[in-house]
């Protein structure tokens, strides 16, 4: 599985088992799951980088100076 079509097969996947357990409510379709990836522009080096580094920080890490 990859690209698009993993996607498509994952949202179906996705919409049977919260179908599954819902008790009210609509029924939700594979378009709910389905991940928008237009109009996201991509990060720069720097934004990734920071991105990484707060993650890092969350997660109780600590940055190396000697490297």
């Amino acid at each position: 599985m990859g690209g698009h079509r993993g996607d498509i097969q994952m949202a179906i996947l996705a919409a049977v088992i919260a179908n599954s357990q819902r008790t009210k409510g609509r029924m939700l379709t594979p378009a709910d799951f389905l991940p928008s990836w237009e109009g996201k522009r991509k990060l720069t080096p720097e934004e990734l980088f920071a991105k990484a580094m707060a993650a890092n920080t969350a997660l109780g890490g600590r940055v190396r100076a000697d490297n």
